[in-house]
């Protein structure tokens, strides 16, 4: 038992000094980039000393490579250095170049371990650095965040290995694969968070690079133009051969402050030369070629001679395309049926380039198109190797083959083009790394048949536009396993002159709409593209209906993922139901089953449209031939049952095309025409009324709608004998009650939502009686849901306890092997729920049920599978996580929950889902809130309040009231932090102003614990401000502010709420003790103390309990002093004894030290009242040990303070 005591302890020890080293080199990582851009040729190195886990120096590669990073962090550390640990981003360099070598610096500061990420690439100096440092002793570890650290100083590895710079290509690409209008016409492609980011790259760049092309088009400046970085503009350098550079251009008129340099041919006119020299810029020549333009590598290696490590490339096609041409892209290989592995050795006899066969076609022909219908996999064992020729060095096999830039250049790798040429065009049956599926036997596969049928359109769309129509064509009829890839390179928009027979009649419309879907599809986002995916699965409909239904929808499509999943589960369902009831038209109208049967058939290819006007026509002959229908009863009844099924088919059309309302007037009149005929359909033509008329309302906010569908329910309970309470009737009254629910959500009473609640229980007997779990589960979910809704409404916590229970019951009966979806969303209901609770309580054990529930979800929610989902539960779990890193005060837990926000984020695009994106930017700001309450800087608490910005550029008050306020609240109180720690007050004006703003929609009459919250945020914030000012009436504020928010929360609903506030408002009374009322004020600080006491714990809130404490513990120890009463000081010395369980040097060096300093204040208290020598003893070691904590923190005048401390207890001693 000993020996696993020990292991145990080891391995936790392991585990958080392994976590401690990431979490360091994570931080050396980031201080390096800070020099990206401004170093060159030298990289940008990013090093921290660490000594005791407390960081006492940092450092970075400073602007032209010198100081190098480690000396920088060395010298900040000062002799705190000496054995400690370096975390380095690069090895230290062991040569003398223009300063001396980095490892000499780091032995000499006396380091006794170096955490280095990777070793320097050049062969003659790799490892030579590492072997230095610990051939003297330290200890020397390799690969800390190895890969994160190899992308960033890419540039040097690529210099030093391959003599030219690292190369990013920029180039902004639309939808349809175009990077620019026709004629050069300025067209804008991006928007400002795209030119954003090409600003930041820039900065990050040691140079830019333009052919002369675009600067006599253009005329650009390109320099840095973010606010605050405008001086670190890279070099800017422009490809001229024959230097035709204007003076007047902007690039030559600032020279002088950016430099410039111009790549020419030797054989540029020399006076062109002088001119631009005599202006600033540099003339770089190369030798000439005899193709035209530039040699590309020989100019890549000129600015690596000069030392240039990161190249940004920017400007227009021509750039682009030389850039490939030159070498930097690879090759697409056709592989023959008999090839084998022995192929790869002689590739250019064995194997077809691809180029080579564009190359030809280019030759002879204005557009060079192939099409096609292969694989994309690599047939070939893994690791291979392909040599063009057997003594070439030979190329690793991607994936998917080596894949030119998209839509940015010809795939051909150097051949001219003649003046003809147009460009190229090649298409592929399936994407990098996929196979082509093949047809049926005999028939064509997916991508012939889709060629075949849309080349038709060429002759009025655009080429490009018809391969996107094949593409999703493909995609469809494969129901998403395959989906074609194209790359074109066209100088103009290419269109057939020749006209293709087209489909007429029927198939012509259904083909003409079905091709404006296929165009919408292609530029559809992929997280919309996998909801459709899904909800077809689930639904078993198919995809190109759905996809309809968002055409349909257009702009109104839902950016909140839930939303969208109803809409597609409403309209998916409306599918179904017509594909089920197909044979209910019965019709002897030879034309009615003719429209009837095209209108099934482009409802099936998405084309809504047209099916409502083939319907149209079939309800128009319904109407004209009414009046024949009168002979016989029986044919009464067979006319009016097969007129009802047009009506009806009509309105499921409108349904899925959103017209509810048409869609409910429909279902009407076939529910009239059947009413007195049969007694199902009347059923079940009224129940579709009546979901069309709840549609419409939920859609609008219409209550009258609402109301109305009420009113159709009742009508279809009243067709059931009032003793047969079967299905029917439970499913009626389920639906009645949803509507209810939907009420009651919009209005603050909740009558409602009991009344539903209430209609949902009573079903439960009955799907228990027909053994129905579906819609036993649906119901137990909907009980949930409403008591989550009024759970969260109130303070007491006893509806939120009920909805977790609901939630899990129904989880019972929803089998994982049968619908695994739904039961993940039952399990992440289940941790809203349990979340929702614990915020509440305060209860860990319950957040900790919480994030068991998530995780269950994310087993079926996977990415792939469902990544609207999955976003959503990472969000979810993100919030669970962090509030337990509150809970048990570990850095850690919010780590993780900031990592889940930008892993939700991935998939919550501020493009695709402006609000979700805000949300999860809000709960991002709250972890890093949390990290940086925890950091001895503001780093994290400034990253905070910048996620919190970022959140109100979509959480805005008209869009999302209630979320605009939480962003406001939560900015306050990170502000108000910020401002105690640096004590500005102006951090402290904002914090006010932000509060205030909070409150504006956080009222007492309508969202009371919300509006209590604020209060306290605003008292903390006005107490800081009375206490930096010495402004008693501030301090009085933030009394009143506390008190008002004692009056929401209470002990018995919200206690951990009512408990921080307390602790709070004796923080308040102990600072104005010292303005007024003096005994008063602490004794009502100590009660206010104690009674946060009675709730906050060290299991369940340490960072607060141990703040309580020491709170406690001054106010007795102030009491002592001013009452004369001794009495008071072995409690006060117990509370900071406790408060230092939490509050300890490792973790919280300047928070340990104050409390360390106050029990010396104790000690020396005992011994001013006749405690003798041993009391001030004891006072001066725990002063000089304070200091040391102080030390660590870098809270330097309060060692001075402690100094003047020990001198008076020294002197009171020498008085004895």
């Amino acid at each position: 038992m000993i020996f696993r005591i020990l292991e145990d302890q080891f391995a936790q020890k392991s585990r958080e000094a392994k976590a401690a080293d990431r979490r360091f080199m994570a931080l050396a990582l980031a201080l390096g980039r800070r020099g990206q851009g401004r170093t060159w040729p030298n990289p940008a190195v990013g090093a921290v000393v660490v000594k005791d886990g407390v960081i006492v120096g940092r450092g970075w590669t400073q602007p032209g490579g010198r100081p190098h990073a480690e000396p920088e962090a060395l010298r900040r550390a000062g002799a705190a250095a000496r054995g400690a640990t370096l975390y380095v981003t690069l090895e230290p360099c062991s040569h003398f170049g223009k300063s001396p070598p980095c490892a000499d610096a780091v032995i000499a500061s006396g380091i006794a371990r170096v955490g280095s990420a990777v070793e320097v690439p050049n062969p003659e100096g790799a490892g030579r650095g590492h072997a230095r440092l610990r051939a003297a002793g330290i200890s020397v570890d390799i690969g800390l965040c190895a890969a994160e650290a190899a992308h960033d100083p890419a540039g040097h590895f690529r210099r030093s290995r391959d003599q030219r710079p690292h190369v990013i290509l920029k180039l902004a690409v639309s939808a349809d694969d175009k990077i620019a209008a026709g004629g050069h016409k300025p067209v804008a492609i991006t928007g400002d968070a795209a030119r954003t980011r090409v600003h930041l790259l820039r900065a990050r760049s040691d140079a830019i690079l333009v052919g002369i092309g675009t600067v006599l088009a253009d005329d650009p400046s390109l320099t840095c133009r973010l606010p605050g970085m405008e001086a670190r503009s890279p070099v800017r350098v422009v490809l001229d051969r024959a230097l035709r550079i204007p003076g007047e251009s902007k690039l030559v008129h600032s020279a002088r402050q950016t430099p410039l340099w111009v790549i020419a041919a030797e054989t540029a006119e020399a006076p062109a030369a002088t001119i631009l020299g005599a202006a600033g810029a540099q003339v770089i020549r190369i030798a000439p070629t005899s193709a035209p333009g530039l040699d590309l590598p020989a100019v890549l290696h000129a600015l690596a001679e000069k030392g240039i490590t990161r190249l940004m490339v920017e400007g227009g096609a021509r750039g682009a395309s030389s850039l490939v041409a030159a070498g930097l892209g690879g090759e697409n290989w056709l592989v023959p049926v008999d090839a084998d592995l022995g192929s790869l050795e002689n590739a250019d006899e064995t194997l077809v380039a691809l180029s080579n066969v564009m190359d030809e076609l280019k030759a002879t022909v204005p557009v060079a198109i192939v099409l096609l219908d292969a694989c994309r996999t690599n047939p070939f064992p893994e690791g291979a190797l392909i040599r063009k020729t057997p003594d070439d060095q030979g190329s690793p096999i991607a994936a998917g083959g080596l894949t030119p830039v998209r839509g940015a250049a010809p795939l051909s790798g150097g051949a001219s083009q003649s003046k003809e040429n147009l460009g190229t065009v090649i298409g592929f049956a399936a994407e990098p790394g996929r196979p082509a599926l093949d047809g049926p036997a005999g028939e064509n596969s997916p991508y012939a048949a889709a060629l075949l049928r849309h080349l038709g359109a060429i002759d009025g769309e655009e080429f490009g536009a018809v391969m996107r129509m094949v593409t999703e064509e493909v995609y469809l009829d494969t129901k998403a396993q395959q989906r074609p890839w194209i790359n074109e390179s066209l100088r103009r928009f290419l269109y057939f002159g020749v006209p293709i027979e087209q489909p007429e009649g029927d198939e012509g419309v259904i083909t003409g709409e079905r091709r404006k879907l296929l165009l919408t599809i292609s530029e559809m986002p992929e997280a919309s593209r996998a909801e459709v995916q899904t909800v077809a699965a689930r639904a078993d409909v198919p995809l190109d209906s759905l996809f309809g239904v968002l055409r349909a929808l257009g702009s109104e499509t839902p950016s909140d993922p839930k939303e969208l999943e109803k809409v597609l589960d409403a309209q998916a369902e409306r599918v179904r139901k017509m594909i089920d009831q197909r044979n209910a038209l019965n019709s002897n109208d030879p034309e009615i089953k003719r429209l009837s049967a095209s209108a099934d058939d482009a409802i099936r290819q998405g084309a809504l449209v047209a099916a409502k006007t083939f319907l149209d026509e079939a309800v128009a002959r319904v109407e004209a031939t009414s009046s024949a229908v009168d002979e016989a009863e029986q044919l009464v009844k067979e006319k009016r049952i097969a007129d009802a099924a047009v009506y009806a088919k009509r309105a499921d059309a409108s349904a899925l095309a959103f017209d509810y309302l048409a869609a409910a007037a429909d279902y009407g009149k076939a529910h009239e025409l059947v009413e007195k005929w049969d007694e199902r359909l009347r059923w079940n033509y009224k129940n579709q009324e009546a979901e069309a008329l709840m549609a419409a309302g939920d859609a609008s906010g219409d209550r009258a709608l609402l109301e109305r569908s009420l009113d159709a329910y009742q009508i279809i309970l009243n067709y059931i004998p009032r003793d047969q309470e079967d299905r029917d009737w439970a499913i009626t009254r389920n639906n009645m009650a949803v509507v209810y629910q939907t009420i009651g959500e919009r209005e603050s009473d909740p009558a409602n939502i009991e009344k539903a609640i209430q209609i949902f229980r009573e079903s439960l007997a009955v799907f228990e009686r027909e053994k129905d779990d579906i819609n036993w589960a649906a119901a137990q979910t909907n009980i949930g849901n409403g008591l989550l809704v009024l759970g969260q409404r109130e303070s007491d916590p006893a509806r939120l306890e009920s909805a977790v229970e609901a939630f899990r019951t129904a989880l019972d009966k929803r089998d994982r092997a049968k619908v695994p979806l739904d039961w993940a969303s039952s399990q992440n209901n289940v941790g809203i729920a349990l979340f929702s609770l614990a915020e509440r309580t305060g209860s860990t054990e319950t957040l900790e049920q919480a994030e068991k529930a998530y995780r269950l979800a994310l087993e079926e929610y996977t990415r792939q599978a469902a990544p609207l989902q999955w976003a959503m539960v990472q969000n979810n779990l993100g919030n669970t996580l962090n509030t337990l890193g509150s809970t048990r005060n570990d850095r850690a837990l919010h780590e993780k929950a900031a990592a889940a926000f930008r892993t939700a984020m991935e998939v919550r695009t501020k493009e695709s889902f402006p609000l979700l994106y805000g949300a999860s930017q809000l709960n991002l700001g709250n972890a890093l809130y949390n990290m940086g309450k925890l950091d001895a800087d503001t780093a994290n608490l400034e990253a905070a309040v910048a996620a919190f910005r970022e959140a109100l550029t979509v959480l805005t008050r008209e869009r999302s009231p209630m979320d605009w306020a939480s962003v406001q609240h939560n900015m306050s109180a990170t502000l108000q932090t910020i401002g105690q720690r640096t004590g500005d007050v102006a951090k402290l004006d904002e914090s006010v102003r932000a509060t205030e703003a909070a409150m504006q929609e956080f009222t007492r009459e309508r969202l009371p614990l919300d509006w209590a919250m604020a209060n306290n945020t605003l008292g903390n914030t006005l107490m800081l401000t009375g206490m930096l000012n010495n402004d008693p009436e501030s301090i009085k504020k933030a009394v009143g502010a506390f008190r008002s928010s004692l009056e929401v929360y209470n002990k018995a609903d919200t206690p951990k709420m009512w408990a921080l506030v307390q602790n709070s408002l004796g923080s308040a009374l102990q600072s104005l003790s010292q303005h007024d009322a003096m005994i008063d004020n602490l004794k009502a600080s100590v009660a206010a103390r104690s009674s946060a006491l009675e709730v906050l714990t060290f299991e369940n809130a340490p960072l607060e309990w141990a703040t309580a404490q020491n709170g406690l513990g001054t106010c007795l120890l102030n009491l002592s002093n001013f009452e004369q009463k001794p009495e008071y000081l072995p409690e006060a010395q117990e509370a900071f004894e406790q408060a230092k369980r939490v509050f300890t040097r490792e973790s919280q060096p300047g928070q340990w030290a104050m409390t360390v300093n106050n029990i010396g204040d104790v000690h020396w208290s005992l011994g001013s009242r006749g405690g003798g020598e041993k009391e001030f003893n004891e006072a001066i070691a725990h002063f000089e040990e304070a200091k040391e904590g102080f030390m660590a923190a870098g809270q330097y005048p309060l060692i001075f303070l402690l100094d003047k401390k020990i001198a008076l207890v020294r002197e009171q001693l020498a008085q004895k």
